[in-house]
């Protein structure tokens, strides 16, 4: 007993010093070390394929627990609500998009990144992340963070086709002799008929091309949701080299003849 009643700790090894008093399981009631960083990434990607694979609503934070492995009472602790897991969730999707498509990506590198992340095995975390931005969870700053997450994406699939956002109309310079008005195109390439290159073009070509792109991410997202949620064949046994030629057309008929890779080589005739 030592001074204040309490039992000596027992000796360790050879009667020196005491014994390693952390038992090799934590008894109940036992406090863990947490590792808060590692928790919150274990029930990010089990809430990713929850929400994904059943929906905002029909997913419970105890689903998201279990899979994940931890106490459920951490995702308040975290994230402070199941609402909150589900933004987070958005937004590391946002993240990963961002950084799958490269600043220096050519339109020709487009097919072949577009067809690997939905030719991915089923519950694979790129096709994951597509099919749960197609997931609501009815709440105004999701729907906010989800709009903009895939305006963004559009955004930057329709500059890689040469897309500029249309320049703000300035006041003409009466002193000027330029006959071109402020904001007007003043060249540049055409796909489809819409105005590209580093001329943006008028506003309506501007959004023109920026439709074209949107409607190439809307059948992106439409062949994640159908592999994801139907055995419909030959699609759902697709993978990313028999995707990559039926997108290079799509994308050849909304954004432009993408041309061929220059790291692929030629197909032989």
């Amino acid at each position: 007993m030592n001074g204040h009643g309490d039992e000596a700790p027992a000796a360790g090894p050879g009667g020196i010093g005491p014994a390693d008093p952390r038992p090799t399981e934590p008894e109940a009631g036992t406090p863990r070390r947490r590792d808060a960083a590692g928790t919150r990434r274990l029930l990010l990607a089990a809430a990713r394929r929850r929400f994904a694979a059943d929906g905002y609503r029909s997913t419970t934070v105890r689903d998201i627990s279990e899979e994940a492995g931890v106490n459920v009472a951490l995702i308040a602790r975290y994230f402070g609500s199941k609402e909150g897991l589900f933004e987070a969730c958005l937004t590391g999707v946002a993240d990963d998009l961002g950084n799958s498509v490269p600043p220096d990506t050519t339109l020709a590198q487009v097919p072949a990144l577009l067809a690997a992340r939905v030719g991915g095995s089923r519950g694979a975390p790129a096709s994951t992340q597509l099919v749960l931005l197609l997931r609501t969870s009815g709440d105004e700053r999701a729907e906010e963070i989800r709009r903009d997450i895939l305006l963004t994406f559009a955004r930057r699939l329709a500059g890689i086709a040469g897309w500029r956002p249309p320049a703000d109309p300035t006041p003409a310079d009466p002193t000027s002799t330029d006959p071109t008005p402020p904001g007007s195109p003043t060249g540049g390439a055409s796909i489809g008929g819409v105005a590209t290159g580093d001329a943006p073009g008028t506003p309506q070509d501007a959004d023109r091309l920026l439709l074209r792109a949107q409607i190439v991410l809307s059948a992106t997202f439409g062949l994640s949701l159908l592999r994801a949620t139907t055995r419909l064949e030959p699609l759902a046994s697709a993978g990313p080299a028999e995707l990559a030629e039926p997108f290079a057309d799509l994308i050849s008929a909304l954004l432009g003849a993408p041309g061929p890779d220059p790291d692929e080589a030629p197909r032989s005739a």
